[in-house]
């Protein structure tokens, strides 16, 4: 158990992008360590689309890219407005919140089945939420594309 908690906050300390400079964060087998100082983060979840947040007492606001929305259509990538999530993601750092981006690849609660990428359907031998070769390797490509897209924005931890 100990070890899966290890692995579980270090996943978490490596998806939280921080406020300022990640240099000073760690894990020490017992909590998160920001800026020399042992946290306890409440996080909130919300979509990029929408808007709320501080004035609640939240540290990290957790949010999924949509990828049926940057990745319409195979290959035809968009982060334009309405959909700025470097936009977002640059306010939520001015105003001191972490963030938790999950890249994906499909999305729960109530976002029903337009969190289905519909190309993906189209890709020959794919099977979904299945150990599968087509799958993942555009399951890659898209994440790769985010870290990427947060890498040249300086937005990743």
């Amino acid at each position: 158990m100990g070890s899966f908690r290890s692995s579980l906050a270090l996943f978490i300390l490596m998806a939280i992008i921080g406020a300022g400079d990640a240099g000073n964060d760690t894990y020490d087998g017992r909590s998160l360590v920001i800026d020399d100082q042992h946290k306890i983060l409440f996080s909130s979840s919300i979509h990029y689309l929408r808007r709320k947040a501080k004035s609640r007492g939240i540290d990290v606001i957790d949010t999924y890219v949509f990828w049926n929305i940057h990745e319409p259509q195979q290959g035809k990538v968009s982060h334009s407005l309405p959909i700025d999530i470097v936009r977002f993601i640059k306010v939520r750092q001015a105003h001191g919140l972490y963030l938790c981006l999950r890249i994906g690849p499909f999305i729960q609660g109530e976002w029903s089945y337009v969190s289905k990428i519909l190309w993906l359907h189209n890709v020959p031998g794919i099977i979904f939420r299945t150990d599968n070769e087509p799958f993942k390797y555009h399951m890659k490509r898209y994440a790769e594309m985010i870290v990427k897209l947060m890498k040249s924005e300086n937005l990743y931890a």
